[in-house]
């Protein structure tokens, strides 16, 4: 498979990676849009959200939980290339 986000997943490429867990991983986003820049996933390829399964939806959900404001600031995130 040839997606990026995979191969961060992976570690065939690298990531400034913010918080990682088993099906969870987060990391600052280096084209950042947005004033908060952080890309957060679940560890498994999903091509489209249309076609998840019921339990993919609850990991999508399990993706962004974990993810809050005590972590961010500890991270101290400036920008996407801090």
């Amino acid at each position: 498979m040839d997606c990026l986000f995979c191969k961060i997943v992976a570690g065939e490429r690298s990531a400034c990676k913010l918080y990682e867990e088993k099906q969870v991983l987060a990391f600052k986003d280096i084209a950042a849009q947005t004033p908060l820049p952080l890309l957060a996933m679940p560890g498994k390829h999903i091509s489209a959200l249309l076609d998840l399964s019921t339990a993919e939806t609850v990991l999508v959900g399990q993706t962004v939980y974990p993810i809050n404001w005590p972590l961010l600031t500890k991270q101290q995130m400036r920008g996407p290339r801090d």
